[in-house]
């Protein structure tokens, strides 16, 4: 009996191991691992749309079309989740898209590797991005409109991924940019008296216009600097339009248009003094359209969405000594 007693216990005892076996086998066949290490971060799909202006909320195209451009480059920075801390190694990695298409890739530098990875304890993280990517001092980037000739480094944005926050089991961040800046676009057209070639070689300034601030893309913060300078803005050959970008601002005084009309570069300029109280908000578009006649111009103006600004093509001459 005692044999038999032992040799029914063992028989029992490889039963339960087997079971515990077979439960062990269906519970992990077919589920994923927990991912235990590092992940680079994903960035696909970028998008570009208007800025939190009010009542904005179409799609917009870059100041250059309607895409980004071939090697195109962005900044972007990795927080802790909820906080404006940055995570380790994860400050202003510059990225880009090589072919336009808004995918970015880490940007090769040598001695610098500017892939972010997701930490390999799943904890989660929160991504900010900007364009166009600088070096930057303290995480803030300077800016300065006084210089048009390359008005796409101009078209501030800052970008905000769909979700909250990734983590190494979710990699993949799409990101939509929003607008920071404002933008002028003037077209030009002769009046009674004057021919339309006789529009090439119109130089155009702003005055009045704040020129210099600062932009902290972790606490989107856009500051505006105190500095007022006259800018040249950037005007077709044929003398038909131009085009500018300029920091967001309240009402301000002595705002104005200075127009020197290709047929009389030597003369007095005409101006058009810009309202006290016009805004200009970030994303939107800003639009004169101007008349010539011989001894005077004529002006009208509205607002829009800055949606296609086109691509202006000219020269920025420097004029300001003549005036």
């Amino acid at each position: 009996m005692k044999g038999n007693y032992i040799l029914l216990m063992s028989l029992c005892a490889l039963c339960v191991l087997s079971f515990n076996s077979c439960k062990d086998d269906d519970t992990t066949e077919g589920t994923s691992p927990a991912v235990t290490e590092a992940v680079p971060l994903q960035l696909t799909g970028l998008t570009i749309r208007e800025s939190t202006a009010e009542s904005l909320d179409a799609a917009t195209s870059r100041v250059s079309a309607n895409k980004w451009d071939v090697n195109d480059q962005i900044g972007v920075f990795m927080l802790q989740d909820g906080t404006y801390n940055i995570a380790a190694e994860a400050s202003n990695k510059a990225y880009f898209t090589e072919s336009g298409d808004g995918k970015f890739l880490p940007l090769p530098m040598e001695g610098i590797d500017n892939t972010l990875y997701l930490p390999a304890d799943g904890s989660y993280m929160d991504i900010v991005a900007y364009y166009p990517y600088k070096e930057l001092t303290d995480n803030v980037l300077s800016v300065d409109i006084t210089d048009q000739s390359n008005q796409a480094a101009l078209d501030l944005m800052r970008g905000t991924p769909d979700k909250l926050a990734y983590n190494n089991a979710n990699p993949q961040a799409d990101l939509t940019f929003r607008r920071k800046m404002s933008q002028i676009v003037i077209t030009m057209q002769a009046g009674d008296g004057v021919d339309e070639t006789e529009l090439q070689g119109t130089q155009i300034q702003l005055e009045g216009f704040h020129s210099t601030g600062s932009f902290d893309p972790i606490r989107d913060k856009l500051v505006i600097g105190e500095n007022l300078s006259s800018v040249n803005l950037l005007v077709a050959e044929d003398g038909k339009s131009a085009m500018g970008i300029v920091l967001p601002e309240d009402e301000a005084a002595q705002r104005k248009l200075v127009i020197r009309a290709g047929y009389n570069l030597n003369g007095v300029p005409f101006t058009y003094d810009i309202s006290e109280e016009q805004t200009f908000l970030p994303g939107r578009s800003y639009n004169f359209s101007v008349t010539f006649f011989r001894e005077r111009i004529e002006v009208s103006t509205s607002i829009t969405d800055w949606v296609d600004g086109g691509k202006t093509e000219g020269a920025i001459i420097d004029d300001s000594d003549s005036l």
